[in-house]
């Protein structure tokens, strides 16, 4: 699992507190429901930070889906025993969330709220069936209406703010959003990663640099050192694009990109023999045979000729 999330003070310690309750009273379905709850935003917030650093979602969520599992586990669990009926509602609708049966999520849901009081959660659960079945309007007007209801819920506000930022490009709602998660995380890595988004999009680059460069230097990841590399790149910084671009292939030594990225910058600085080496170990990756890398080695070495080829 996520080390970095795992080792989070709170989060142990409410699993922790709900584990022990579990241990003395079998059968206390409350404190199932609430660690089945605390499993699954985990694996709904993990998922929204890979997105938010534009990595594959389906990965993200191969990735993490063992937050998933004991999310599941805990409801199926509470459902066996019994429980409220609300409990059993949103039980019920966040097990078919962790099964990614997005659908089912929208319909059960939408049911559920004609005949249960606690809807705030079950919004939340709707609006994200709704975002990964890209109707990003409706997953914003639910998660609005639970925010309505409690406006401090954290999970909620992790998933306007990406609803926002990524999807609708509201980025001045967006960074409203942030200033309520830093009031209770100041140093929370979304929030960070936020707003180095927002400085980015709004073309502040060195202050769109400094919350990258925090970012990875607590958290590595290829995705965010590729965007390091390529404001580096922008910003008339091709050393430090090169070193950027050479941490994300370190991380990732099984993807192209990193390796594409670094080959354009030696080309720009007229070193072809090492863009050359650059392409050429790219396309020997498994899976990573693109005409695009052979046309751009090509290129590479047709100037390398004196031939000239754009």
């Amino acid at each position: 699992m996520e080390r970095a999330h795992r080792d989070d003070a709170a989060f142990q310690g409410a699993e922790s507190d709900f584990s022990r309750a579990s241990k003395l009273r079998p059968g206390f379905t409350p404190a199932l429901y609430d660690r089945g709850r605390l499993y699954l935003y985990r694996f709904l917030e993990l998922v929204m930070w890979d997105n938010l650093a534009y990595q594959d979602p389906l990965k993200s969520v191969r990735d993490h889906a063992a937050w998933k599992e004991l999310s599941m586990a805990d409801f199926a669990r509470a459902r066996s025993l019994g429980g409220e009926e609300d409990e059993q509602s949103i039980a019920e609708v966040a097990v078919e969330l962790s099964n990614l049966k997005f659908k089912t999520v929208i319909d059960k849901a939408t049911s559920a709220l004609e005949r249960t009081a606690q809807t705030t959660e079950l919004r939340l659960l709707l609006g994200t069936a709704y975002l990964f079945v890209f109707q990003s309007g409706k997953a914003l007007a639910e998660i609005d209406r639970a925010l309505a209801d409690w406006p401090r819920f954290r999970h909620a506000l992790l998933l306007r703010t990406f609803l926002r930022l990524q999807v609708a490009r509201k980025l001045d709602d967006a960074a409203r959003d942030l200033d309520l998660l830093r009031e209770d995380e100041p140093d929370g890595l979304f929030v960070l990663m936020g707003t180095g988004e927002i400085h980015r999009l709004k073309g502040r680059a060195k202050e769109a640099l400094a919350c990258f460069q925090e970012v990875v230097r607590r958290r590595p990841n290829t995705h965010i050192w590729i965007r390091i590399g390529n404001i580096r790149k922008d910003e008339g910084d091709p050393t430090g694009a090169i070193e950027a671009f050479s941490r994300a292939f370190e991380i990732a030594p099984t993807w192209d990109v990193p390796l594409c990225k670094r080959a354009e910058v030696h080309a720009g600085l007229k070193q072809y023999d090492e863009a050359d080496r650059d392409y050429t170990a790219a396309l020997a990756l498994p899976g990573h045979e693109h005409a695009e890398t052979y046309k751009a080695r090509g290129s590479i070495r047709a100037k390398k000729k004196k031939f000239d080829i754009a």
